[in-house]
């Protein structure tokens, strides 16, 4: 079992290896971090229409059995708990019950399938804990208006009490990795923050932890996602976030199934609410 961070960044060298192939990869290796410098995928704006989520056990059951055969690599059952009242939050919980944990986050508009193949690489030998975040991947996608029921608010603020509340609800006591990207970043940096005797180990991919300094400007994509309500419209009503960070973020081409997949929880208006919250949440 892996228990330092050159042998940890060893197995994620494998994992990235079945993500691209013999592409070399650079990690920079130090006793306490692991710093991953370019992302695994991205999604891509085609895919199957995935319902709306029911919130019985019976359709949860049966989505479960429905994401084993839609989502390649992704031989995973996902669990699910009531994070806050009639909002239930899916994540994964794969590995020994008693082995070293490595959490993952996700960012946006990925969901818990970005971690996939890392997670297979580790969880004979770590316990992988990966949630989707509210409106993302297979987690409930609420409204936020001022009348809905239940409501969520989507701001940084509520990812980290989710967070949190996920680490409290399967009991997670002893120091743990952090593997962070995008939104992640933010999330999993700011619940640390509360938690710092808990993180033992970084993972840090493409993320951020403090706002853009005065000289750098926000690219003008995600200023019109964050300002406008042209831009609003094209996130929610044409899926445009998913298309741009596809066509921007991808340095090879993905198989169709998989491009199915990240985007198979993204197919209507409501269900894209959080892919455009994230961006208006940016400072």
């Amino acid at each position: 079992m892996p228990s330092t961070a050159e042998e940890l960044a060893a197995e994620m060298r494998i994992a990235r290896s079945r993500v691209c192939g013999s592409r070399s990869q650079r990690f920079s290796v130090s006793r306490d971090f692991v710093i991953v410098p370019h992302v695994l995928e991205m999604p891509d704006q085609q895919g199957p229409v995935y319902r709306d989520v029911a919130r019985s056990v019976t359709a949860w059951g049966a989505l479960r059995d429905d994401a084993r055969m839609r989502y390649p690599d992704y031989p995973f059952t996902p669990q699910r708990f009531e994070v806050r009242p009639g909002i239930s939050m899916s994540y994964l919980d794969e590995g020994p019950r008693d082995a070293p944990v490595v959490l993952m986050l996700h960012g946006n508009p990925s969901w818990s399938y970005y971690w996939r193949h890392l997670v297979l690489a580790l969880r004979d030998g770590y316990r992988c804990i990966v949630p989707d975040h509210v409106g993302m991947g297979l987690s409930d996608k609420p409204d936020d208006a001022a009348d809905a029921s239940p409501r969520y608010v989507y701001t940084l603020e509520s990812r980290i009490q989710d967070l949190t509340r996920l680490i409290d609800q399967i009991e997670i006591d002893d120091p743990l990795t952090l593997a962070v990207h995008d939104w992640g970043g933010m999330i999993g940096f700011g619940w640390a923050q509360n938690h710092a005797r808990m993180v033992k180990r970084l993972v840090i991919t493409n993320t951020a932890a403090f706002p853009l300094p005065d000289a750098k400007a926000l690219p003008w994509q995600l200023k019109l996602g964050r300002d406008s309500a042209l831009g609003a419209l094209a996130i929610r009503g044409f899926n445009a976030f998913a298309v741009g960070a596809t066509r921007m973020g991808v340095v090879r081409s993905m198989p169709a199934d998989v491009r199915r997949a990240y985007v198979a929880p993204y197919n209507s208006w409501q269900s894209r609410i959080a892919t455009l919250r994230f961006v208006q949440d940016i400072p």
